[in-house]
């Protein structure tokens, strides 16, 4: 694709650059205060969990949530309804409900991970199929995803690692790394 035909948006804390049958984005760039505390994050964020590690993690988180929201509270903080807290969490994990998946990329940062998950959702009584095409990258304290996608016409995705991957290789390529 040439630049020309090339389009980039800001959106919050992402870039995305969107061209005809495709886009790729750099989001969650993310830094830590160490190199030490940066890869705890990256280790715990990228850990591959079974449907029910899935729950059982958004409860922790949700609970955890609502302690704080209660203290929050006591500081005369306004207060917050802990259902919207069960709401959002229930349907993280309803939505991650196969699970999530990591696959280790060796060569690329300090640390690498490829998310392998594959969504299925039916819209209309069509079955669409997708893949996150999400690759995460650790280098020193900065951490980032980077997504590629090819556009499936047919509704049924495919993983583009190969493609990710080369693409995260330009960006830490562009940043010195």
């Amino acid at each position: 694709v040439s630049v020309d035909g090339v389009k980039q948006r800001k959106i919050a804390s992402m870039c995305l650059y969107e061209w005809e049958g495709g886009n790729a984005s750099i989001s969650f760039v993310r830094v830590g205060k160490s190199v030490e505390s940066a890869r705890r994050r990256f280790e715990n964020a990228h850990k591959s969990m079974t449907g029910d590690e899935v729950k059982t993690a958004m409860a922790a988180v949700s609970e955890q949530a609502k302690k704080n929201m209660k203290a929050d509270s006591e500081e005369g903080k306004p207060a917050v309804d802990g259902k919207a807290v069960d709401t959002v969490a229930g349907g993280f994990a309803e939505s991650m409900g196969g699970g999530i998946q990591f696959e280790a990329v060796d060569g690329l940062g300090d640390m690498a991970a490829y998310e392998t998950t594959r969504h299925e959702t039916t819209v209309a009584d069509t079955k669409i199929v997708s893949y996150d095409n999400k690759i995460s990258v650790l280098t020193k304290n900065m951490s980032m995803s980077i997504s590629y996608s090819l556009d499936a016409v047919n509704h049924q995705g495919t993983m583009q690692k190969d493609e990710a991957i080369a693409l995260a290789r330009a960006v830490l390529s562009g940043l010195g790394k």
